[in-house]
């Protein structure tokens, strides 16, 4: 049986984003397209080192990168993928190289769901 897809609300907090076109940006009219352009670059580059440090079992530098991935999903409502990261983060804090597998997956996952909700709603 396939499994749903989430909805957009449970990948990107719809609310932080409509706050997030209420506050006026340094270059454009609202702060939303000029995080949102920072956050796509650095975790896209996190995104490519995470899968890295987890195949060299590198559980301190594994940690702090998914940390670091999940505050950038925290500012701009990436709530799916923010827990998916905490997860992996506590795995790999806990030096659970089991689960660091399954919760990578996750992350992975979030990600492609994160980018389609972002295209769908014009934010990539």
């Amino acid at each position: 049986m396939a499994t749903a897809e989430p909805a957009d609300d449970e990948v990107l907090s719809l609310r932080v984003v409509e706050a997030m076109f209420a506050i006026p940006g340094r270059e454009s009219a609202a702060l939303l397209p000029e995080l949102m352009a920072i956050f796509l670059r650095e975790e896209s580059a996190r995104l490519v080192e995470i899968p890295r440090l987890a195949a060299a079992r590198r559980g301190p530098e594994l940690a702090r990168a998914a940390h670091q991935l999940g505050g950038g999903c925290a500012v701009v409502g990436a709530t799916q993928l923010q827990r998916a990261a905490i997860a992996l983060e506590d795995a790999a804090r806990a030096g659970n190289w089991p689960d660091i597998a399954d919760r990578l997956a996750l992350v992975q996952g979030g990600w492609v769901r994160l980018q389609a909700v972002l295209a769908r709603r014009g934010l990539a």
